[in-house]
């Protein structure tokens, strides 16, 4: 409705919703509030948003994902600016109500992936998918339930910077553009006079350049194959799409054709590299144009998009107050004392995120080795054992479980390594580790289950904390043979250039008096994650016969953990 139909004197027009006169040439005031909003929303989730501006630092695969915060607070900025209805949303107990549980969800959510054994924290990003959930509790408690109808794209907008999914997606999609990307830069090679030789391994391409200030080699591969620039587009074109009206199939139209023009685009960003490296040398080709190409490649793909945005049937929509014949953007009448309830609830926010900030901070101490946006390069732990007489041991035997393929996978392996010390005082450690690419069969059949399929008495159960910040779950198992200590976790490993999974098993059974010595205290990072670690593990019963038993063993994973993180960074 615009903002004439509602003046002094003018009568509304019927079907219509009115809205107060005394709004007409005032301020929202609602951009201040999604300020406080923006404030909040990082005072709560700090490692989470200096996490992502790390990978855009760093260019990590998913490293465009950084832009979400921004762009959704920029839309929701423009939606504030055309619903001025929004200042004057009544302040009730649904929205208290809405609020503390979404914040309470998120409490919980972040909270019981601190304790979750295994290394996966960096992987799943519970935090980032914590994100929109803590924006919608802020919006809700500053601006009402209702806001929500104005808000919600950018709230949903939001839900991008979760980057598991993404992270899937550019797996997936790696190889076939890389392949693709190739194949054209190929083709368009061919023709040219000066065409260097190709070489194709893979879905990669070399190029070996005969420049005339000497020769280039240039290597198209996955980073240059303009993954990210399709990326880093697809998430500004659904942000720009807010501003245009039009059919969804319009808007995908336009989504799609934007995304072939950056393809088309990085081929030529890619054989304007390699004339610029045969004519004027390597430095400016590939040191100099190189790092700031791509970017420019992406800002005239959608300047360009933009331009033609109305042959795809989209029409930009004004960013200001709009006619609107729903009830639910109709005008509040005043409410008393509005501005101390407001202030009131600011307070609250403050303590709430302040609380939910230090929750986020703890996962600092979860698995930082593990910290490589959701991708692992880490080995498997089957080449250190081997040979682990860097740990003390003597590796006596290598058999390999066929019968579990089964229950895990054709492709997965499971190697049980016998470890002997020369030491007396130190029993023998079977070690096995398990490898597959079923993240799924690993939790379904977990130590746990097994122990109670096989129905053994678990005599003890514990969650402890490495010196890395994987958390490792401890049993003591009665079993026909004797009672058995036991160490697993599970871990994200690098194989044949795909992402498996790992799970590792450390076992050993001696009488309740034996294994006195230790290798070396575990250091495990104190704080809120440790507390909660401990808070756990107080819920469950049952006792450690043998303590002594139990942190040797802790003490050998801490080792095959920091020998198998260093050699990944190393790598």
């Amino acid at each position: 409705m615009a903002l004439a139909d509602t003046l002094p004197g003018r009568p509304s027009p019927v079907g219509r919703v009115a809205t107060r006169p005394d709004l007409q040439h005032q301020p929202t005031g609602v951009p201040g509030r999604l300020v406080l909003v923006g404030l909040l929303v990082f005072l709560a989730c700090p490692l989470t948003l200096r996490s992502a501006w790390a990978d855009w630092r760093y260019q990590s695969p998913v490293a465009e994902l950084a832009l979400v915060p921004v762009l959704a607070a920029a839309m929701a900025l423009v939606a504030s600016l055309r619903h001025p209805f929004v200042r004057t949303l009544r302040m009730g107990q649904a929205d208290l109500w809405l609020g503390v549980i979404l914040l309470g969800v998120v409490a919980m959510m972040e909270g019981w992936a601190l304790v979750q054994p295994g290394s996966y924290l960096w992987v799943l990003r519970f935090d980032a998918l914590a994100l929109p959930l803590i924006a919608t509790a802020v919006v809700v408690l500053l601006l009402g339930v209702r806001s929500l109808v104005v808000f919600w794209a950018p709230l949903l907008f939001l839900a991008l910077a979760w980057p598991l999914p993404t992270a899937a997606a550019v797996e997936l999609t790696s190889g076939p553009v890389t392949r693709l990307t190739s194949t054209l830069v190929q083709l368009s090679l061919a023709p040219l006079p000066w065409a260097p030789e190709t070489v194709r391994e893979g879905t990669d391409l070399l190029l070996h350049v005969d420049g005339l200030r000497g020769d280039v080699d240039v290597a198209v591969t996955s980073a240059c194959s303009g993954l990210s620039g399709l990326l880093g587009f697809l998430v500004v074109g659904v942000a720009v799409l807010y501003l245009f009206d039009g059919r969804l199939r319009s808007r995908a139209a336009w989504l799609v054709a934007g995304l072939v023009l950056v393809l088309l685009l990085n081929v030529l960003r890619i054989l304007g590299l390699v004339g610029v490296a045969s004519f004027f040398g390597a430095h400016l080709a590939l040191d100099v144009l190189h790092p700031v190409v791509g970017m420019v490649v992406l800002n005239v793909a959608l300047v360009a998009m933009l331009l033609v945005a109305g042959r795809f049937g989209l029409v930009r929509r004004p960013i200001r107050p709009r006619a609107s014949d729903n009830p639910l953007h109709a005008v509040g009448a005043p409410q008393p004392r509005r501005m101390r309830l407001i202030l009131l609830r600011m307070a609250v926010l403050v303590v709430l995120t302040s609380q939910l900030g230090v929750l986020n901070l703890q996962m600092a101490q979860a698995a930082p080795s593990y910290r490589n946006a959701a991708r692992s390069s880490i080995p498997s732990l089957s080449a250190d054992l081997q040979d682990a007489s860097e740990f003390g041991y003597a590796t006596r035997s290598v058999t390999e479980q066929r019968w579990a393929r089964r229950y895990f996978g054709a492709d997965s392996r499971w190697n049980r390594f016998v470890l002997e010390s020369p030491s007396a005082e130190i029993p023998t450690v079977w070690a096995d580790v398990l490898d597959t690419t079923s993240l799924a069969s690993l939790r379904m059949h977990s130590a746990m289950s097994c122990y109670r399929f096989h129905q053994q008495d678990v005599r003890s159960r514990r969650t402890v904390e490495l010196g890395n910040g994987v958390l490792v779950e401890t049993f003591v198992v009665e079993m026909s043979h004797g009672t058995w200590h036991v160490v697993t976790w599970q871990r994200p490993i690098e194989r044949s250039g795909r992402v498996d999974h790992e799970r590792v098993t450390l076992m050993a059974s001696s009488r309740e008096d034996a294994f006195a010595s230790e290798y070396h205290q575990l250091a495990a990072p104190d704080g809120l994650r440790r507390r909660l670690v401990d808070g756990l593990n107080a819920l469950r019963p049952g006792k450690d016969p043998n303590p002594a038993l139990s942190r040797n063993l802790l003490a050998l994973a801490d080792e095959l953990e920091a020998v198998g993180t260093s050699r990944e960074a190393a790598s």
